[in-house]
């Protein structure tokens, strides 16, 4: 058996293909895509390899294809990214005096409605820095039929129960600017059996509106499935919500942590495994607009503004030689959200690298299972700092140790002890 201590420095050792691990605790410019055949989906997040509208403008209303919301105008978002990949849709709207939609043809499709279609996207207003301070909130995509009548002259509302015209949405008070908010409006229940021929940006700001943008990204038009009735309650639990904060910027604060109701730990994935901010859902995203997992961790942290203690931390890898880098930015792993589950009772995620790590809960413990995509395999064994020990025994595929990791604030915590045992297949 061997000792190394915990913190930046890490223990590996190399393991099969799978691996289980039981802890216990205790105490730009871009042409015209082809428009999708018909009844194909309409999908685009404004990369170059999707459908982009090549000129969209009107009098005093444009829009064009950039990199994203630069770093003044975001607060717990990627900085000059759209919101899942590198470019987004920036529209413009010049002051006006007079009230009055604008609009402008994104792109000419050809798609039918069915009772399960579905419009959705995400907007980030910018907030002007003069006149009405929500004027870029006053904004919505809009759909042209083939019948000549458009989405915004129907009964259709968002997932809030707001009318999908641009005068609704931005009346409503409803989005935030200088963040994404996501819509979905169900198009079937007010136009199944049309066709969809056009899909539009409109603007309808009120009269004396000074000038002002924003972004538009991940425009979807495709039919939802069915929701199965049968599933337990708590699979419908999503556990990131709240995490899209930051220190500057509180949404909820949240972490994505599987827990046993009032048990002894909580574990969870950790975007930045040295900090307070556990889990930032997009925030420290890499130059893909990936983020990226730094560990699997023991917490019991109460709030960032609290701190953490009694921590403990696990990662896997697949380093090509030798072991994985101490350094953590360097070995983190990235991953998209679509390849993510988030439960209470389950969380699980595949890497862009195809290891998948998941993990579940006991009162007291936790299974944690990586599957590792090639012939190298590694776990490491970490802590936020060096207030701990881990004893390494090889032979036994095991490990037991202690923290002493606690914040300032962490008044009356004790010692903490671990002990894991690892089965491989």
């Amino acid at each position: 058996m061997g000792k190394a201590p915990t913190g930046h420095h890490g223990a590996t050792q190399r393991w099969k293909q799978a691996a289980c691990v039981a802890l216990v605790t205790f105490a730009s410019t871009y042409a015209l895509a082809d428009v999708p055949a018909a009844d194909k989906p309409f999908s685009t997040s404004f990369e170059q390899d999707e459908a982009a509208p090549a000129s969209a403008q009107a009098a005093g209303w444009n829009a064009r294809v950039v990199a994203g919301p630069s770093k003044e105008e975001v607060l717990t978002a990627a900085a000059n990214v759209g919101f899942t990949g590198t470019h987004a849709l920036r529209y413009e709207a010049g002051a006006s005096d007079k009230p009055g939609q604008r609009r402008i043809t994104l792109f000419k499709v050809k798609q039918s409605v069915t009772p399960r279609t579905h419009l959705s996207y995400v907007i980030f207003p910018v907030r002007p820095d003069k006149g009405p301070g929500d004027a870029a909130q006053y904004v919505a995509v809009d759909l042209l039929f083939d019948d000549g009548s458009r989405l915004s002259a129907s009964e259709a509302r968002d997932q809030h129960r707001i009318a999908a015209r641009a005068a609704a949405q931005g009346s409503a008070r409803v989005l935030h600017d200088n963040q994404w908010n996501a819509l979905d409006v169900n198009i079937g229940a007010v136009a199944a059996g049309k066709t969809v021929k056009a899909i539009e940006l409109v603007t309808d700001a009120p009269a004396g509106s000074a000038a002002f943008h924003g972004y538009l990204d991940d425009l979807r038009l495709r039919d939802e499935d069915v929701a199965d009735a049968s599933l337990a309650p708590h699979t419908y639990v999503e556990t990131r919500r709240g995490s899209n904060a930051n220190s500057h910027f509180s949404r909820g604060n949240n972490f994505p942590a599987v827990a046993t109701p009032h048990g002894f730990n909580f574990w969870t994935p950790t975007t930045n495994a040295g900090s307070n901010w556990i889990y930032q859902y997009q925030e420290r995203n890499d130059a893909n607009n990936h983020p990226r997992i730094e560990a699997f961790a023991l917490s019991h942290e109460p709030s960032p503004w609290m701190g953490d203690r009694q921590t403990f931390q696990v990662m896997p890898a697949a380093s090509a030689a030798g072991a994985p880098p101490l350094d953590r930015a360097q070995r983190a792993l990235p991953f998209t959200h679509d390849h993510e589950v988030a439960r209470a009772d389950l969380y699980q995620v595949r890497f862009d690298n195809g290891i998948v790590a998941a993990m579940t809960p006991t009162s007291h413990a936790a299974m944690l299972r990586f599957t590792f995509a090639g012939d190298r395999s590694q776990l490491v064994f970490d802590n936020r700092d060096d207030h701990g020990s881990v004893v390494l025994d090889t032979p036994h595929s095991s490990i037991s140790g202690y923290s002493d990791v606690a914040s300032r604030l962490s008044t009356g915590a004790t010692r903490l002890f671990f002990m894991q045992r690892s089965t491989a297949r």
